[in-house]
């Protein structure tokens, strides 16, 4: 008996918690496609700004977070 029954749980609980993540990178993927990549490092830029806006009113911080991780991910995908 290998090692194998100890990194199937180490894998799968890393893909539990790490699918968020790809699920994000495929839709700003999938939006990146579809408008462009000036667009999109425009809009990206747009996002990161109201997401530090909101952010900074602390009232705004449970959507401006959000809005600022979506335009990362949006300028990331851009760029590269």
């Amino acid at each position: 008996m290998s090692g194998t029954s100890r990194t199937l749980p180490g894998r799968a609980l890393r893909m539990l918690l790490l699918w968020p993540i790809f699920l994000l990178w495929r839709m700003v993927t999938a939006l990146c496609n579809a408008l462009g990549i000036i667009f999109s490092i425009i809009l990206a830029i747009a996002l990161l700004g109201a997401g530090y806006l909101l952010i900074s009113t602390f009232i705004g911080i449970i959507v401006g977070l959000p809005l600022m991780i979506f335009g990362a991910f949006l300028l990331a995908r851009a760029l590269y």
